[in-house]
């Protein structure tokens, strides 16, 4: 460029010559979120031969933001929001349990609710010499609260299943459904060290080992298993060790999109036992 000589400007609708013209590219009134692609991969889009009308620039970004989002969202993303919907519908079963079930007393039933099924049931027959109706309806709601935590989780097991099969058959859909969602993609996860796996839901333990000197924690949420919880006294924190192991074996197989033989899962198994 020449000293004294005004450069274009790129704009994001277009190029500004050194007089003040404007060279807009072409539909940039309707295609603006692949021109900002293509300006971010440093290509200058075609230009238009006539004037444009040029968006709100406001929205423009709003929805190219939205785009990005969804190009870096994958199943394991939607795998986290599915166990966070599911766990917020168990924190919801329960309390309507808690206060729906007082009115099992009303209801003229001689058996025995062994179940939160049995007892929605029992209050949904509505046998009562009060309002039978309300207690149909009562019933009825929490039936349908439990067929919608059983419709979440298969379809979330199903999820689970395909998209991480290595740790899945190690650990059970389940807990691996919740290492995924604290971590909060499959990326994450697999990046994580053995003993970040090994505390992974203790992070109150932790600080408060750090903060006031209390006794470290020995495990997180993996204390769930029962290779863990079914550990001989004094063994847990070794079980745990050994199985955030394998763990970070299996995500990032799970990542890279290897499928492990099933006999070396099982040999896994078999070391995590290990006295």
């Amino acid at each position: 460029m020449t000293p004294g000589i005004a450069a274009e400007e790129i704009k994001w609708f277009g190029i500004v010559r050194p007089d003040g013209t404007i060279s807009y590219f072409k539909d940039t009134g309707q295609d603006y979120v692949e021109i900002f692609n293509s300006l971010r991969r440093g290509i200058i889009p075609e230009i238009a031969g006539e004037e444009q009308k040029i968006p709100d620039l406001r929205s423009a970004l709003i929805n190219f933001g939205k785009s990005r989002l969804r190009e870096e969202l994958g199943e394991d993303r939607f795998a986290v929001k599915l166990f966070q919907v599911l766990s917020s519908t168990d924190e919801i079963i329960n309390l309507y349990y808690e206060k729906a079930s007082g009115f099992s007393i009303f209801v003229q039933n001689e058996n025995n609710e062994s179940s939160m099924k049995d007892t929605f049931n029992a209050i949904s027959s509505g046998d009562t010499r009060f309002d039978g109706e309300a207690l149909r309806v009562i019933g009825a709601e929490g039936l349908r609260l439990l067929k919608l935590r059983k419709d979440l989780t298969d379809r979330l097991n199903e999820l689970i299943l395909r998209i991480m099969p290595n740790t899945s058959k190690l650990i059970g859909g389940g807990l691996a459904s919740e290492l995924l969602s604290r971590a909060g993609s499959l990326q994450r996860l697999a990046l994580f060290s053995a003993s970040a796996i090994q505390l992974t839901g203790a992070e109150r333990s932790l600080f408060q080992h750090i903060s006031r000197g209390t006794d470290p924690p020995k495990h997180g949420v993996i204390y769930k298993h029962s290779l863990v919880a079914g550990a001989p006294d004094g063994k847990t924190g070794r079980r745990a060790r050994r199985l955030a192991c394998k763990i970070c074996i299996t995500a990032r197989a799970d990542m890279r999109g290897t499928l492990l033989a099933d006999e070396l899962i099982q040999k896994y198994i078999a070391e995590i036992q290990r006295e």
